[in-house]
């Protein structure tokens, strides 16, 4: 196929009529172009175009040149499309054919509103329709003024809009034109749809959707189904939608149509993140940056912006968010000031700030987002920048403001039918009323109106939430049961993506419903009341003998023993912590007795209880002097791998250790452990102050902290290298501190005042690279509008840092040899060489020597890099780093989210040390940060703490988790409970009786427990 703008073609003498057959191929061109079918309709005109002789007119050719532009504009080239209409505008410049010469002046405009230069596009709009006004095309004419009503329309000038497209379907219906009917109605639709009048947008996008399918148009149709799903999201029909979308997207793949595509593409990211399908919805998204940045479309680039900070945010990626909204705004701004995005933006960028905490920025931008879509109309998002104020409003202390602020979104969502939105304006107004006692009850009417808007939604994860508020007035009420209910709904509906505040969340909300019922237990003279008594007291008491003792007491009152003693150590050495009626010389001789009787539980570690100790033949005591003849019972426990606990209790011979009796005591076992692990942290704060104090003596050279051999080798090794400008390559797993160590390289040198420059190969694609390392001239290639640094010349003097260099191409490689070996380079497009001092330093976390025997890496770069070449172990190579790292992150969160966390439990800190940590050092920081977030003031950090990854790490170091007093208590309640309905055979009013309870408090006991009647 020839150059459209080339001459004629050769066929020409081989067609006896050649102008007929010309005509007849244009008719399918443009039928081709009608129905959307534009790279076939490129093929004819085309081949109309080279088959022109030499004769044919100017004009001829202009129009045929336009058509082709058509095209390339609906298929996404513009920068193409563009050039054509050129030279169809020079072919008529004339004026011999203004009619022609409009109507290309009026496509350049539509190409420039395309790219969304909106000025330009008025300009050629405007002297386009001069020209036609004077010849009087009636059609085109109606043309020009829906197209400039899409200029107003997308500046935000709304009433000039709305003119202009009346205007255009007032000349459309007076020529019975039904395709551009369809057009203006579809754009009318648009304008209502901006307005939130859902229901006239639907209606008008449907009677244009009808007149596409009429009259055969592809590419219509498929807008007009994407823009009936916009509507049907805004309504709440979100399965209705997707079909739309789908719809959409097969024509706009069929016929070629990247432009419209990436609408498509957000619009069905906004699906899926409506539904918490994160992977596809950054799937579509990144599709739609990736096509608006091909397309050169500032509009669609900036949605893709917005639509991706979205995401970012709803999965608490806070920065990432904030970067992206900026972006969007950046590029809204430049295209329309005062835009339906620009206020979009500015809205979500307050929702965002309220998340940081940062309320008046909230305020400040929230309230520009109030002016911007009020200003221009948009009734939609109006309401939604009010909720955005509202929120901001409630946590500056402007109660009223708020919920005033909150009732008139309300009634906007209402009004326009708006499910999402207005749910999602009940959830959040709920939420924060929550904590006002005077408006709870309007808090609960908002959260169960969200809860079932959400549900019809099929929202489940919102649904959720709104049942999580309702669950914390019930547990406030003491409406235990429903309070349960709630939080199995809630806890049902959460999701992988869930953050774990909201578990935490749960669990809290739980703890409050588990002090209700504690509320209700009111009888103290059984065992479930006693029970809960001595942990009171335990609780109530700091010292570690007195709560042991504690202990000890109340077995002794809730059983027929008469002495007792609490034994803790290893199997071979005992040492009583607490003792109740025995002579100070019995003791040694019940140390012996019990580890007597831990050799004959076994491994199991099972209660043993007899009625006559010296008759047991299980033991074989009758032969032995100083066994005492009597009954006994002795619960043993195990504290960790070589340590152990003992109760032992004993009473005169013959008497009987019933089960509730030995339920009662290993359910204070339970309780004893505890106790016991909290008394080890007492000791265990001295150890982290002689921890802190070694950190301090520890190995620091630019940030790196390590007592490691190897590191410490690695450590001496940057002293030496701080003196020179060797090439340093260096080689580790991810997360090891490779950046961090080039740096300290950096830091220690005479470079230290010189840039450090970082540069993540993997981050860069490999056709723009090479312009961001050695930069370019100007005209370089299509985008180079002006001469630009590379990233080596910035680091003139100082350090270049490439990580991930494995991930280069060998064309790169290439080049980076001859930077290597002359320290001199070429930017893109320029034939003259600049030489530029720097020290290179080089990441990788593969093995570059395997990826040079398998061809992936040039041999040559690979020994010019591996000068100096220093390895980082892994962090399960160096544990002995482990507690001085953890000890360090501490200190940097505490400070960070000003907490004063006080250090970690031995259980703790052992499971970091055990743990393989496949992500090294960045992983252990990570859940530092994690821990220090949910802990309180003055605690310890615990293992539930972190990560369920970490957590359920099979400790090759057998140490034993340590349950809190709290879940101990659960369980023997538990125990109790299940005993005693056994015992009374269901008869609820019994067994409440006998626990102490109420009768709903042992309903609600059941219904928490699961213990079936």
């Amino acid at each position: 196929m020839e150059d459209p703008c080339g001459g004629p073609g050769e066929r020409e003498d081989e067609d006896p009529k050649p102008e007929n057959i010309r005509s007849s191929t244009e008719d399918l061109g443009n039928f081709c172009l009608a129905t959307g079918e534009f790279s076939t309709a490129i093929e004819y005109f085309t081949r109309v175009l080279c088959t022109c002789n030499a004769d044919a007119s100017p004009s001829k050719k202009a129009s045929l040149l336009r058509k082709l532009a058509i095209c390339y504009c609906k298929m996404g080239k513009c920068d193409h499309a563009l050039e054509l209409l050129d030279k169809a505008f020079a072919l008529v410049a004339d004026g011999e054919d203004p009619f022609e010469l409009a109507r290309i002046i009026g496509e350049r405009g539509w190409v420039h509103f395309k790219r969304g230069e909106y000025e330009l596009s008025e300009a050629d709009l405007q002297a386009g329709l001069d020209i036609l006004i004077g010849e009087e095309r009636g059609k085109v004419i109606g043309r020009f003024y829906n197209r400039l009503g899409g200029v107003f329309y997308r500046r935000g000038e709304i009433d000039k809009a709305m003119d202009f497209y009346r205007a255009a379907l007032g000349v459309a219906r007076s020529l019975d034109e039904r395709e551009l009917v369809g057009v203006c109605l579809n754009n009318l639709g648009l304008v209502c749809k901006s307005q939130g009048r859902w229901n006239e947008a639907k209606a008008f996008f449907e009677d244009a959707l009808a007149i596409a399918e009429e009259v055969g148009q592809h590419f219509e149709k498929g807008t007009r189904l994407n823009n009936l799903g916009i509507v049907y999201s805004k309504l709440g029909d979100w399965k209705k939608a997707y079909r739309y979308w789908s719809e959409a997207l097969n024509i706009f793949v069929s016929i070629g149509n990247r432009w419209e595509l990436v609408l498509v593409y957000i619009a069905l990211g906004n699906y899926y993140l409506t539904y918490r399908d994160f992977d596809r919805a950054e799937e579509y998204y990144v599709r739609a940056m990736r096509e608006s940045s091909d397309n050169g479309d500032a509009r669609t680039a900036a949605l893709s912006f917005e639509a991706m900070g979205d995401l970012h945010q709803a999965c608490g990626r806070f920065d990432s968010a904030l970067r992206c909204y900026h972006e969007a705004l950046e590029i809204a701004a430049e295209i329309a000031p005062t835009s339906d995005i620009v206020a979009e933006v500015k809205r979500r960028l307050a929702d965002l700030e309220v998340k940081r905490g940062n309320y008046k920025e909230a305020l400040d931008l929230s309230k520009q987002a109030v002016e911007t879509s009020s200003k221009i109309g948009d009734v939609f998002e109006h309401a939604c920048a009010i909720r955005s104020r509202s929120c901001a409003l409630h946590y500056l202390g402007e109660w009223e403001q708020a919920r005033n602020g909150f009732e008139k979104a309300i009634d906007i969502f209402s009004s326009l039918g708006s499910k999402k939105e207005l749910a999602t304006t009940y959830l959040m107004a709920g939420e924060l009323m929550l904590s006002e006692d005077a408006h709870r009850k309007l808090a609960a009417s908002y959260l169960s109106l969200a809860a079932s808007l959400f549900d019809e939604m099929g929202m489940t994860y919102e649904a959720g939430l709104a049942s999580l508020g309702l669950g914390k007035i019930a547990a406030a009420k003491g409406d235990v049961e429903f309070c349960y209910e709630l939080l199995d709904r809630v806890a049902n509906a959460l999701d992988e993506q869930a953050p774990e505040e909201l578990r935490e969340m749960i669990r809290r909300i739980g703890l409050e419903a588990d002090e209700s019922v504690a509320r209700l237990s009111v009888s103290d003279s059984n065992d479930l009341a006693s029970f809960n008594e001595i942990v009171g007291k335990i609780l109530a008491t700091h010292g570690d003998g007195e709560r042991m003792q504690l202990v000890l007491n109340g077995c002794l009152d809730r059983t027929v023993a008469e002495r007792g003693a609490i034994l803790v150590g290893t199997r071979d050495h005992l040492e009583a912590v607490a003792s109740s009626n025995f002579e100070s010389q019995d003791i040694e001789t019940i140390g012996v007795l019990v580890r007597r009787l831990a050799e004959a539980s076994g491994s199991s570690l099972r209660p043993i209880v007899t009625t006559c100790l010296k008759d047991d033949m299980r033991f074989g005591f009758s032969a032995q002097n100083g066994v005492p003849e009597r009954a006994a019972l002795c619960v043993p426990l195990k504290i960790s791998d070589s340590e152990y606990a003992f109760i032992y209790l004993d009473s005169p011979s013959k008497s009987v250790f019933g089960k509730s009796q030995v339920e009662f005591v290993v359910a204070m076992a339970g309780i004893l452990k505890t106790v016991i692990s909290e008394a080890k942290l007492g000791r265990y704060v001295e150890e982290t102050r002689y921890l802190r104090s070694k950190l301090k003596d520890s190995k620091r050279i630019g940030g790196l902290i390590t007592q490691n051999r190897k590191m410490l080798e690695i450590v001496d090794a940057i002293q030496f290298l701080c003196r020179t400008s060797t090439t340093v390559l260096i080689e580790g797993e991810t997360g090891t501190g490779k950046e961090m160590l080039a740096r300290a390289i950096h830091m220690c040198g005479d470079r230290k005042r010189k840039p450090f420059v970082t540069i993540d190969c993997s981050a860069l694609a490999n056709d723009i690279i090479e312009s961001e390392l050695f930069g370019h001239v100007k005209g370089a290639f299509t985008d180079a509008k002006a001469a630009k640094k590379g990233l080596f010349e910035e680091a003139h003097g100082g350090t270049v840092f490439l990580d991930e260099i494995d991930k280069t191409s060998q064309k790169f490689q290439q080049r980076l040899l001859q930077v290597v070996d002359k320290r001199e380079f070429k930017p893109v497009g320029s034939t003259t060489s600049r030489r530029v001092d720097f020290r290179l330093i080089c990441a990788t976390n593969r093995d570059l020597a395997e990826q040079v025997r398998t061809g992936h890496f040039l041999e040559d770069l690979y020994y010019r890099l591996k000068v100096i070449s220093l390895k980082i172990p892994p962090l399960r190579e160096r544990r002995d780093d482990i507690p001085l790292l953890a000890e360090h992150f501490l200190e940097v969160y505490n400070e960070r989210l000003g907490k004063s966390v006080v250090g970690f439990t031995s259980g703790a800190m052992d499971l970091l040390v055990s743990y393989y940590w496949p992500g090294n050092v960045r992983q252990l920081e990570h859940e530092i940060e994690r821990a220090v977030t949910f802990s309180r003031d003055g605690d310890l950090i615990v293992p539930d703490l972190f990560s369920e990854e970490v957590r359920g790490w099979n400790m090759p170091l057998g140490e034993t988790k340590v349950k809190p007093i709290a879940q101990a208590v659960e369980e023997v309640e538990k125990a109790l409970i299940r005993e005693a309905m056994r015992r009374f055979g269901g008869n609820k009013t019994k067994v409440a009786k006998s626990l102490g309870l109420s009768r709903r408090g042992l309903l609600n006991k059941l219904h928490r427990y699961r213990i079936k009647a």
